[in-house]
């Protein structure tokens, strides 16, 4: 309860210096993006000890906080008239997104034991092949059907030819090949979890990441050097 009532504080809060209309000056960091942020950091904390009380990942939290405060709900509700934050926001909070990632990634390399990968590298290859092997070609497919039984939900490929079709369809088959290793990683260290499934399920999305990566710059030099610069924008 106590948890609830910290975020109907800070969304009050929030809504109550939106309403003062705070003044945007030329510095880098204006006031209304440093109340933005705080407001992130706060009602995600609290949204995840929320959750965490009905056992519940705090991850869960973050997310389902993102989600319900953000710009992009509040775009798609009729009856809101403005976001608590805008856009401009996320996107100057980018460079912590990038230091993130980075820290996350050295953070599920130290975790990952080589010792218990040795004992479960035909675990782990295995898995990862078979989601290679089947997630890129059916998103690849059902993206290509979609483009030609249903074409109104992506009209961005109906002008193009069928190779670059082909090529965009590989592409998001391989986005969809994408694991989350920050996710993984972070319930694994909130359960303080150990033992060869935890180090299966680690060492299958690290390893799925570098595949991710090859495959991704292998279709890119591959459709690149069959399409022409000129296809990529």
């Amino acid at each position: 309860m106590r948890q609830f009532l910290n975020i109907l504080l800070l969304f009050g809060i929030m809504l109550g210096l939106q309403q003062a209309n705070l003044h945007v000056g030329p510095s880098d960091l204006p006031p209304d993006e440093l109340a933005a942020i705080g407001f992130i950091i706060l009602v995600a904390f609290a949204t995840g000890q929320l959750f965490k009380r009905f056992d519940f990942p705090a991850l869960l939290g973050y997310i389902i906080a993102g989600i319900a405060f953000g710009p992009k709900l509040a775009e798609a509700l009729p009856f809101v008239d403005q976001a608590l934050f805008s856009d401009r926001v996320i996107d100057d909070l980018s460079l912590i997104n990038v230091l993130t990632v980075g820290v996350i990634g050295m953070l599920g390399g130290g975790e990952l034991k080589i010792s218990d990968l040795k004992h479960n590298y035909t675990v782990v290859l295995s898995v990862v092949a078979l989601f290679f092997l089947s997630v890129i070609p059916l998103t690849a497919v059902t993206v290509f059907g979609v483009a030609h039984w249903a074409p109104s939900l992506a009209p961005f490929m109906q002008e193009l030819g069928l190779e670059s079709q082909l090529f965009i369809c590989v592409l998001l088959g391989v986005f969809g090949f994408a694991m989350s290793p920050a996710a993984t990683l972070a319930v694994i260290q909130e359960n303080k979890a150990k033992g060869r499934f935890t180090s299966t399920a680690l060492g299958v999305v690290i390893v799925a990441d570098l595949v991710l990566v090859a495959s991704f710059v292998f279709t890119m030099a591959f459709g690149e050097m069959v399409l022409g610069p000129g296809e990529f924008t």
